[in-house]
């Protein structure tokens, strides 16, 4: 497999089993490329670090979008390991077989902006750095992305080379085992915000606490990598762009976990788009609103969800998201 001695995950113990141990219970098996690090435990664990921190950044970059950049990262090195990988995780994400020969011939004008413009980038990066420029951060900004998002999209692209050079420096030149692989069915787990929620952390901290949207999603995506799956994160002020990020999950996500703010108690078309969701649903809410203003104590949503959990702090995005991974799994 590897032009250098690696240590077997059978033989592991120490930091390195854990990380084996870590990666098998997300895919069932220790990868490749985690093997090929095995001399140096440490850098193992560093390196699924970075990665679990990579991926849980809170910003608006989707799934998709994500694995986009794995791909034609992937492509433009020629790394066949990380290009079959990311070929079976698109394919599992619905993006066609057009659409992935496209990425490989370096055709992006059927794709919408956003991605087309992070395709773009990812491209210029990963082929001649030097020449990136002002102009190629304003094409991400002119398709819609924010500082955060271009943030994400650059790290990921950086990640993604860094990857790329280790397996093809070391000999990890072969395509993934189809085998081990095809039963990885990574879900992802929606989790919106209604509005003023972008506040946390600053509003009222005697209710809410000092915790900040930021962290509620990183509690959220540790335990969803835990089990092997993704959260896709949003957050709005405004009620129909939550009611079109609930249709846009539906025959893409596997769970809503939803904290409508205010629109709780009121917002029957978000009633109305949540019934319309196949899968489940968790219902969460820092404070407890049956303890406050008794506006606060009717819930519209509550009828479509599955479950509800409320006044637990950041602890009830945790339990959320547990919820949903044992749903899943049946």
């Amino acid at each position: 497999m590897a032009w250098i001695r690696i240590i077997a995950p059978e033989a592991a113990d120490g930091p390195l089993k854990e990380a084996c141990d870590w990666q098998a219970a997300r895919l069932g098996f220790a990868s490749e490329f985690t093997q090929l690090g095995s001399l140096a435990p440490d850098l193992v664990n560093v390196r699924l670090e970075l990665y679990k921190v990579s991926e849980n950044i809170a910003s608006k970059l989707t799934t998709r979008q994500k694995n986009l950049i794995g791909h034609v990262v992937s492509i433009l090195n020629a790394t066949p390991y990380c290009a079959s990988q990311s070929r079976v995780k698109l394919r599992e994400l619905g993006v066609s077989d057009d659409d992935r020969s496209a990425i490989e011939r370096g055709d992006y004008d059927g794709f919408d902006a956003a991605d087309a413009a992070i395709l773009r980038y990812a491209r210029r990066l990963t082929t001649a750095p030097g020449s990136v420029t002002h102009d190629d951060v304003e094409a991400l900004r002119a398709a819609g992305l924010d500082d955060l998002d271009i943030l994400h999209v650059n790290n990921q692209i950086a990640h993604l080379n860094y990857t790329n050079r280790v397996a093809n420096g070391l000999g990890l030149l072969h395509e993934i085992d189809r085998r081990a692989w095809h039963d990885v069915r990574v879900a992802i787990i929606s989790l919106l915000h209604g509005p003023n929620l972008n506040l946390l952390g600053e509003r009222e901290p005697n209710i809410y606490g000092t915790v900040t949207l930021d962290d509620c999603v990183r509690a959220a995506s540790v335990v969803a990598d835990v089990h092997g799956h993704e959260i896709e994160a949003f957050q709005t002020n405004h009620e129909g762009a939550l009611i079109d990020a609930i249709h846009g999950a539906r025959g893409r996500c596997a769970a809503i976990i939803v904290n409508p703010g205010a629109f709780t108690h009121y917002a029957w078309s978000i009633h109305d788009a949540l019934a319309a969701f196949d899968g489940p649903i968790i219902e969460v809410h820092i404070s407890n609103p049956n303890a406050r203003e008794p506006w606060r104590h009717t819930s519209v949503v509550a009828p479509v969800a599955t479950g509800s959990i409320s006044g637990l702090g950041i602890h009830g995005y945790e339990l959320a998201v547990a919820a949903v991974c044992r749903t899943l799994a049946g």
